[in-house]
């Protein structure tokens, strides 16, 4: 298998990923795309940093022994580990590279030149405060307002996507960052599972633009192939899913994000890691 014929890879914590899957398949249609994600795990945001380090290896030596030519991190808790000093740089132990959900949401911010912003993400983003950091060197002097969101991935992974209590873990965040401030314009989803459900986002305050990062993420990963001369032309795309449990759910996520049925015939269960 040639470079430009190696397919790329996604990872995510369970079904969540699925939101950067359906814009690469968009906007790299000739691209063979492997989908892992770890749904016996489930919620990464709850676990430490080593464990979460620990699961992350286990996704990515999966998929080293599948010969992929690039891994998009379509998890903003697995991206706050990788290539951070608090967790060893881990990602400098693989042979190819990573492109991360959370560094196109920061030049996005930065190219909007906004100078205020706020961030909805799992508890443990929020807490590694990577993507602040990450914003405010590219953007000096912005204000960033953060507010965790809870039990989003837990009522996912159980199929909920529409119950009222799905929809108050929505408002809870969104309500309370406008509360403190109501003048607020912009919202980074900085939580994959939120990509999943984005118009409850906009129902809960229609005012806000709120930022889904999965369409910057699939340009992100275009450029990188295309700087390495890897892009794969006049070949139809194939997309196989490799989870660790509830394969059932996937059908119903495909769906929700315009993935076809007969798009992704490849729905297989992999060994989760041990934890």
């Amino acid at each position: 298998m040639t470079p430009t014929n190696q397919p790329i890879a996604v990872i995510g914590s369970g079904v969540a990923g699925l939101s950067s899957v359906a814009a690469l398949k968009k906007i790299l249609p000739c691209e063979d795309i492997i989908y892992c994600g770890d749904n016996a795990n489930v919620p990464y945001s709850q676990r430490s940093g080593e464990e979460i380090v620990a699961l992350t290896r286990h996704m990515l030596d999966f998929l080293r022994d599948r010969q992929v030519k690039v891994v998009a991190i379509a998890s903003d808790t697995i991206a706050s580990t990788i290539n951070s000093a608090k967790c060893g740089y881990y990602d400098k132990s693989y042979e190819f590279p990573m492109v991360s959900i959370i560094t196109p949401t920061v030049i996005n911010i930065r190219d909007k030149q906004l100078r205020e912003v706020g961030v909805i993400g799992t508890p443990f983003t929020v807490q590694s405060l990577e993507l602040k950091q990450q914003i405010q060197a590219q953007t000096p002097g912005i204000q960033i307002y953060t507010e965790p969101v809870y039990n989003l991935s837990k009522r996912i992974e159980q199929g909920d996507f529409d119950s009222a209590e799905l929809v108050q873990s929505v408002q809870a965040p969104v309500h309370a960052l406008l509360a403190q401030h109501p003048y607020l314009a912009d919202i980074v989803l900085s939580c994959t599972y939120a990509m999943l459900i984005p118009e409850l986002f906009s129902q809960a305050a229609p005012e806000v633009s709120f930022i889904n990062p999965a369409h910057n993420h699939a340009f992100a990963v275009k450029s990188l192939l295309k700087a390495h001369r890897l892009l794969r032309e006049d070949h139809e795309g194939t997309l196989q899913i490799y989870a660790s449990a509830n394969l059932a759910l996937y059908p119903t996520v495909f769906d929700r994000m315009g993935i076809k049925a007969d798009e992704a015939p490849f729905l297989v269960n992999f060994s989760p890691a041990a934890q």
